[in-house]
């Protein structure tokens, strides 16, 4: 599968979507950089101000018949909820039928932060729960370009890949591997 590559003004990204893989993504990924930077007529000028590497998972879910709140709770070892006591007497559910949640933290390797997010969302037409994990370094948590991106990379890929299979544990991992 290749990965898009876009380039616009003060962006360059590689995209892969469908039947990703961190095997067939990582050289994609180190070799756009590397043609990147081969190809930049002054590359002396070449600042970079952010990297970025997102993951985009899905589940799908139905917001009518359960609560999303306690699915995360119970199958992606986030907690996240309101009091009962506002529903208490307002004829509104306690359910929600669309919500976004984020949160980040500072990381040192690499240097920069980590940020999850949960939103209510679709994918292919069915009503599903969206999380991004998100490893951004910026300004001075940036590694010395294209020298060190290799090393930044694999620690980005490494936290995210650590964090998903920690978060997904249990019954949702059997549910990924068909189990």
């Amino acid at each position: 599968m290749t990965a898009p590559i876009q380039i616009g003004p003060g962006m360059f990204t590689v995209n892969s979507t469908a039947d990703y893989t961190w095997d067939d993504f990582r050289p994609r990924v180190l070799s756009a950089v590397n043609a990147l930077y081969e190809a930049h007529p002054k590359v002396a000028e070449l600042q970079i101000s952010n990297l970025t590497l997102r993951y985009i998972d899905a589940i799908d879910f139905d917001y009518m018949e359960h609560n999303a709140f306690t699915f995360i709770q119970e199958n992606l070892k986030a907690q996240f909820s309101l009091s009962e006591e506002l529903f208490s007497g307002t004829n509104v559910s306690n359910k929600p039928c669309g919500f976004t949640w984020q949160t980040s933290f500072q990381c040192e390797r690499p240097l920069g932060r980590i940020t999850l997010r949960f939103a209510a969302g679709q994918k292919q037409n069915i009503p599903s729960i969206i999380w991004e994990t998100i490893v951004e370094s910026a300004g001075d948590d940036i590694p010395k370009m294209p020298a060190e991106f290799e090393e930044w990379i694999d620690l980005a890929h490494d936290l995210t890949h650590n964090w998903f299979f920690k978060m997904i544990d249990g019954e949702l991992l059997r549910r990924f591997k068909g189990v």
